[in-house]
């Protein structure tokens, strides 16, 4: 195997288990991992390539402004249940899609 194909396949490890995660210990089923996922990726780019930061920098800035978006989604959605949620998580999908 090559170099790339080991690494998409940790980032797929890391995407199962944060899905296992979500679904298994809450019962809730997400769509917006997604989003959060570009955001974190776009930030990381920009750090190490606009900012010129290293990167243990890059990454603390990336949990941090991932963390805090997902805050943002987290606290109106977490009240909806259901398929409400499962529509929030995918409507904010949807904007960060369009958006990047």
């Amino acid at each position: 195997m090559e170099n790339i194909e080991i690494i998409m396949i940790n980032i797929y490890i890391i995407l199962t288990v944060s899905t296992n995660l979500l679904v298994g210990m809450t019962g809730m089923l997400s769509l917006g991992q997604a989003a959060l996922y570009g955001i974190g990726a776009y930030i990381s780019v920009l750090g190490l390539m606009i900012l010129n930061l290293p990167l243990i920098p890059t990454l603390i800035l990336v949990l941090i402004a991932t963390a805090l978006v997902s805050l943002l989604l987290a606290y109106p959605s977490m009240r909806l249940h259901g398929d409400y949620f499962v529509l929030a998580t995918l409507g904010f999908q949807i904007i960060v899609y369009n958006i990047l």
